[in-house]
């Protein structure tokens, strides 16, 4: 008589679909998460340490907002600033709500212009994102983030124009977490 042995192919079978769960995390975060609170957030990547400020649809002006018809918790884009001294910052907005590539782009701290922004080449890790970069010492970039106000992006996609604007309360507890990172 031949006894069947399901137990050792169910345990078997449990612990590889067991490892897969413990493994997907671990693949799908190539960064580590050294400062969360509110929009901002500090990571570290390969060595660099950056500052990720989210733009959320509350932070559209009424007329953008009418136009695109978001809601107030909708992520928009977001701004990543690194301190490494080959590459500076780069604005991203989400291709989910601007279709085409905005162009007119600049951000204001304290309703004072402070950068007009190019487009960067595209890369492959960023296809659901438009991305742009400039090129700006890093401490210029945090010393008004860390001691403004308030801070504004405005672009133009196909000859409407949108503009975020936010307070920039709790971006000094960033900025240094962020000048931590090592």
């Amino acid at each position: 008589m031949v006894k069947n042995k399901p137990l050792p192919i169910l345990r078997s079978l449990v612990l590889a679909l067991l490892s897969l769960l413990w493994l997907q995390p671990q693949a799908a975060q190539a960064y580590d998460k050294l400062y969360e609170s509110g929009r901002y957030r500090v990571l570290k990547s390969g060595g660099e340490c950056g500052l990720e400020i989210s733009f959320y649809g509350s932070d559209l002006d009424k007329k953008s907002a009418k136009k695109l018809k978001v809601k107030p918790k909708n992520l928009m884009g977001y701004l990543m600033i690194y301190r490494d001294t080959r590459y500076y910052a780069a604005l991203f907005s989400h291709k989910r709500w601007f279709t085409a590539q905005p162009s007119n782009i600049k951000i204001y701290f304290d309703k004072k212009r402070y950068k007009g922004l190019s487009p960067a080449q595209p890369k492959p890790e960023s296809d659901a994102n438009w991305r742009w970069s400039f090129m700006d010492p890093a401490d210029d970039t945090i010393r008004k983030i860390r001691k403004g106000h308030s801070m504004g992006v405005s672009f133009q996609v196909a000859g409407k124009s949108y503009r975020f604007n936010h307070t920039l309360k709790g971006s000094s507890k960033a900025v240094r977490a962020l000048k931590r990172c090592r």
